[in-house]
């Protein structure tokens, strides 16, 4: 695609010469179908970690310390299904006329980031790096066991296990947020 001066988008690709006005459509609506697939993966995702933290909390035999870090990371994936559900029910319900896309400068009418974007952009990302993390620590763990044939769940181990999961995202998230990259489209490089 590339953009001429008159605002239109010309199809560039050898299969279709015929040029596409895409300012008379939103490129920033998603079909009803893609919404309905973000909630229901996002309820899915919200249902599948309950059920963890039940069985978890029910069945006394599954209380050992790979199946607690298994709910430390479903705690990180659950924030992550959280915020992703609050993305989905802020875009649905958002103002028409605050995302319009300007018909001949093809630019954004909102010029500012909002708390809400920031918020939900720094849970996400946390909860994802933090998810990252544990289901690291939950395979250095598993080949520890294995390795030194008794469980792996020392005091000392536990603290290091949190202190990563939680405390390298966290510091990370901070950063973002006091440089104001948290919740915005596009980072700009120089």
């Amino acid at each position: 695609m590339v953009k001429t001066g008159s605002g239109m988008f010309t199809n560039m690709s050898s299969n279709n010469s015929s040029s596409e006005n895409l300012t008379n459509s939103d490129p920033l609506s998603l079909s009803p179908f893609i919404l309905g697939l973000s909630s229901l993966s996002c309820c899915l995702s919200i249902i599948g970690a309950m059920i963890i933290f039940a069985t978890y909390y029910l069945v006394q035999v599954a209380k050992n310390q790979t199946r607690r870090l298994l709910v430390y990371l479903t705690i990180a994936d659950l924030m992550t299904a959280v915020g992703n559900l609050i993305g989905v029910v802020r875009y649905v319900l958002r103002e028409e006329t605050e995302y319009i896309v300007e018909r001949e400068e093809m630019k954004y009418n909102c010029t500012t980031t909002d708390t809400v974007c920031v918020l939900q952009s720094a849970v996400t990302t946390f909860s994802n790096l933090a998810s990252f993390c544990w289901t690291t620590i939950i395979m250095i763990h598993i080949l520890m066991t294995l390795f030194t044939q008794q469980e792996w769940s020392k005091f000392a181990n536990r603290v290091i296990y949190h202190s990563v999961a939680w405390g390298v995202p966290c510091k990370l998230i901070i950063y973002c947020i006091s440089h104001r990259t948290s919740g915005k489209l596009e980072l700009e490089v120089s």
